[in-house]
């Protein structure tokens, strides 16, 4: 049974090491087809994937594309460009995950790459053109029975198991006001779920102020000096997707209908920067 997309949420985790052999016909169609969908992100942005087959590319080509250690098993990535334009990195960020959350209820593991794989070799892999960005890839295949030593060492120095409490995400009409969490309000549910989101060195750039209506007003929370590291590339911004795409796949699922829209509240953000307004649709 294919658990729904708040179950693939939770169950979601950075799968490093793979075992070492093909993806079922059957999910390997759904796969492509998956990725042959037209993708644009909530502020518009198309986002193109390619599926890389490393049992198709050739000797040579194989050797350069490297995760340096990084990746144990695994056969097959997913590589995904977008253009070079304003919110494209939140863009990609939202339709990446999107992916993901889809592979896991699929029964595939995956981890996000956003600097440690050869960027010009994928590059080269799926023809990037002048004007696109390709910011991350992902392995996508069978999780190996047990983790590789890199894997336990890499998770546990990103402390990738711990989350940042609720009270520093979540917040009520301005920041001064944590938000009290109500196991039974769907939107709360939703926001758990954002909770949940994978982001670059878990940093979990993300934050949340509760606004009339229902209304949920997404703003960045940068880390000084982290994730620009490659031209074009904001980690930090891609994050902000991530955290995007996993309140529209829950609310979603929980029947909270509404959306993405700029809406310039009124809130003392200070140094955190506004991103968008989820707003309910009545």
């Amino acid at each position: 049974m294919i658990p729904s997309a708040i179950e693939a949420i939770k169950r979601r985790t950075s799968v490093r090491s793979y075992q070492a052999r093909g993806l079922a016909a059957q999910t390997l169609q759904a796969l492509r087809e998956l990725l042959a969908q037209p993708r644009s992100g909530p502020f518009g942005n198309a986002v193109r994937f390619e599926l890389i087959s490393l049992d198709q590319a050739g000797r040579d080509e194989v050797r350069r594309l490297g995760t340096y250690g990084v990746i144990k098993g695994a056969s097959q990535y997913i590589a995904a460009a977008v253009g070079a334009a304003p919110r494209g990195m939140e863009d990609f960020g939202s339709c990446f995950e999107d992916v993901v959350v889809r592979c896991t209820q699929l029964g595939l593991g995956t981890c996000w790459l956003g600097g440690s794989f050869d960027r010009a070799g994928f590059a080269r892999q799926i023809g990037l053109a002048q004007d696109e960005v390709l910011p991350c890839v992902t392995p996508v295949g069978y999780p190996a029975d047990r983790r590789s030593l890199m894997d336990r060492m890499m998770r546990a120095m990103a402390g990738s198991d711990d989350r940042k409490p609720w009270g520093e995400l979540f917040f009520e009409d301005d920041f001064s006001h944590p938000l009290a969490e109500d196991q039974g309000r769907p939107q709360h549910q939703a926001l758990r779920c954002v909770r949940l989101a994978p982001s670059a060195s878990n940093k979990q750039p993300w934050r949340l102020v509760a606004g009339r209506g229902g209304s949920l007003h997404l703003f960045l929370q940068r880390t000084r000096g982290y994730g620009r590291w490659f031209p074009g590339v904001d980690l930090q911004r891609i994050d902000i997707g991530i955290a995007m795409s996993h309140l529209a796949l829950a609310a979603r699922e929980l029947g909270l209908n509404g959306g993405w829209e700029q809406a310039r509240p009124q809130i003392d953000a200070g140094e955190q920067e506004y991103i968008a307004t989820w707003t309910p649709s009545h």
